[in-house]
């Protein structure tokens, strides 16, 4: 049984036999004594993953355990492809913290066993990954990564794994490793994300349920920007929100090429809403920049116009949704994501079926794959989650620990508009 089906199980692992290539790397990855004396990043891993089961073994949530007890497993699993030497018998691997989110996204796109999971255990386990090193740069967290954090884990899974990581080591520090736990924990706390789903200054001027959706994502969106630090500019914000509306939605799609995006946005979501399909489909290779940039030059009249509009791309980095979220901000849109979730031998197989100049590369899907940053309630105000096989439904907080059947039946997905 390999490392993976035994966190999932909440059994001992055991990394020095394991075969999967992510993880037999951490084998003989060597780590400087002063911090890791108790040898290479696989027995720290195993040390760190123990340590998590430890505290994962207090969780009544048993979907919130196995977050846990992955993150532990995991959360070192980019050093392999980042260490370097930096002198006889010092080694450093900046950087390993992302590199390992990107694995654990391919990870989950690939492995059988977590392929099977409820959604919200891959974007906790990503989110965690990504965060186990805060603890090094905890005066540095800004408020919008520890809010959106609190929406994507329970922050007590990531002080939990902090415990983990700084207890699971023989080092010269010890005390101060503690000691800057504690402090990570005090800054997530100063910035009101220790508790799950927070929306920082905001809950403290309105009930959101009484909130135009649509309003409270835009100031929201100011919150976690750092533009509102107090309930008085927070109330202002949100007021001002709730009367400027044009009337349009923005619809955005996010997944890989080939898991059906295109075909959703025409043959679901146009029907349904009458609404405008925006896509740089079709384009070839040479010209997709061109064809994309076309596409966002486009929004700003029909949002104006109070139109609906999809717009049909990948949307896989926060960046690339930043541009429809600053629009969505300025003419008072709707903001709706909708996630294609299909595991990558599905996005892959389908390129073989596309015209030579419509199919995009496989390393390319690939490395698509692995940069997948998980949305946060900042860039939406509801997110659809659509099946391979074309059933959908709505991400919330109980739905994303269902399978995909369950989450169906629980929280049906309305088309957004």
């Amino acid at each position: 049984m390999d490392a993976i089906d035994c966190a999932l199980r909440g059994t001992d692992v055991d990394l020095t036999s394991e075969t999967r290539p992510e993880l037999a790397g951490l084998r003989e990855c060597p780590q400087t004594a002063a911090f890791h004396a108790e040898g290479d990043v696989a027995e720290h891993s195993r040390r760190v993953y123990d340590l998590a089961r430890e505290h994962a073994g207090h969780l009544e949530d048993p979907w919130s355990a196995i977050t846990l007890r992955l993150a532990g497993l995991l959360h070192d699993v980019g050093k392999p492809f980042t260490t370097k030497e930096n002198g006889p018998g010092r080694w450093s691997a900046h950087g390993h913290d992302l590199e390992g989110a990107k694995l654990v996204s391919t990870l989950f796109a690939t492995h059988p066993a977590l392929l099977k999971l409820p959604l919200g255990v891959y974007a906790g386990v990503h989110a965690l990954v990504r965060a186990h090193m805060w603890t090094y740069a905890a005066d540095r967290i800004s408020p919008g990564a520890a809010l959106r954090m609190s929406h994507i884990s329970d922050p007590r899974l990531l002080t939990a794994l902090w415990d983990s990581d700084s207890r699971g080591r023989i080092c010269d520090d010890p005390h101060e490793l503690a000691d800057r736990v504690a402090f990570a924990d005090l800054v997530l706390h100063d910035l009101d994300a220790a508790r799950p789903a927070s929306h920082g200054v905001l809950d403290q001027v309105a009930v959101r349920d009484t909130v135009d959706p649509r309003a409270w994502r835009e100031t929201f969106r100011a919150v976690v920007e750092g533009t509102l630090t107090n309930s008085g500019a927070a109330s202002a914000h949100l007021a001002a929100a709730e009367r400027h509306s044009t009337g349009g939605s923005i619809t955005y799609t996010i997944g890989l090429p080939g898991a059906g995006k295109s075909t959703w946005a025409r043959e679901t979501w146009a029907p349904a809403t009458g609404g405008v399909v925006l896509s740089s489909e079709g384009a070839r290779r040479r010209d997709r920049r061109a064809a994309a940039a076309a596409v966002l030059q486009q929004i700003p009249g029909h949002l104006a116009a109070g139109r609906d509009i999809c717009v049909d791309a990948t949307h896989l980095l926060r960046e690339t949704r930043d541009v429809l979220i600053t629009y969505a901000g300025r003419y008072g849109a709707g903001l709706h994501a909708v996630y294609f979730a299909a595991p990558l031998s599905l996005a892959l197989n389908r390129q073989t079926t596309r015209p030579g100049a419509d199919a995009v590369p496989a390393a390319a899907v690939t490395t698509m794959a692995a940069r997948l940053r998980w949305p946060t309630p900042d860039e939406y105000q509801t997110l659809t989650v659509v099946e391979p096989n074309r059933t959908s439904w709505d991400y919330t907080g109980h739905s994303r620990w269902l399978d995909p059947r369950a989450a169906a039946l629980s929280s049906p997905s309305r088309t957004p508009s």
